[in-house]
């Protein structure tokens, strides 16, 4: 499962510390709201599908996919190998599976651990930062630094689920910049870098066209997105175990 993971990672070791401030804090409040509006989160509120396809280039090779995101949380990926092989993998708001042209079996296999929640969080269209209260994460502004050369504000946001994604949020642009996000795989934490450029306004949505993974200070996958739909009609279907 841990090439599954690879592909559907869609998502710095030496940042400057400065003592959290309070979420409460009028500041940080103008932080996230200044953001909303930079991202349009307005419209990503509206959107009730999303359909993206694109390449990612791994380890030299460019494979390319197909994502679609369904409102409440329904999510499915589907990746086309340099050797043609097909990974298809599908979440229906209760459970999630996998079938890969390669595994010589009828049956998709049911998804657990990591990779179920992998492709859990690909359903979420909002964001974890929309509501956090009301998801029970903890938002504190962590302080400023340089970044690329540009200022950035640094938010770590702390999931009701123990993951912690720290967002590096430029202070003039309000994009966001890098995502250090720390999580545990089989007992083990991880952290990964992720870089968003490239961003492009689709239907009043500020997004991200190439989005480039890290892991130990190496590039380890770069993401480049090359059309994005919303609201497309999807059948619930295509988020269901096949029979």
């Amino acid at each position: 499962m841990k090439l599954i993971r690879q592909y559907l990672t869609i998502i710095c070791l030496s940042a400057f510390f400065i003592p959290g401030v309070s979420a409460q804090d009028p500041d940080l409040d103008q932080i996230v709201i200044k953001y909303f509006e930079t991202i349009g989160q307005d419209n990503v509120n509206k959107i009730e599908t999303v359909v993206a396809t694109g390449t990612n280039v791994q380890f030299g090779q460019e494979t390319s996919f197909r994502q679609i995101q369904k409102r409440p949380d329904k999510a499915y990926m589907e990746v086309l190998l340099v050797d043609g092989q097909i990974i298809r993998q599908g979440y229906n708001g209760i459970s999630g599976w996998m079938l890969a042209s390669w595994m010589d079996i009828a049956e998709p296999v049911q998804l657990l651990g990591p990779d179920l929640k992998t492709i859990k969080d690909m359903g979420n269209i909002e964001g974890d930062l929309w509501n956090w209260q009301e998801k029970g994460h903890k938002l504190v502004l962590a302080g400023t630094q340089e970044l690329g050369g540009k200022q950035v504000y640094r938010l770590k946001l702390t999931k009701a689920d123990g993951d912690i994604d720290e967002m590096y949020i430029d202070t003039q642009s309000f994009i966001l910049i890098k995502m250090l996000r720390k999580t545990s795989i089989n007992g083990s934490e991880v952290e990964i870098e992720i870089y968003y450029d490239d961003y492009r306004n689709i239907d009043g949505v500020l997004l991200p066209f190439k989005i480039e993974q890290r892991f130990n200070n190496q590039t380890s996958m770069v993401i480049n997105i090359k059309d994005i739909k919303f609201n497309i009609e999807v059948d619930d279907i295509i988020f269901d175990k096949p029979e």
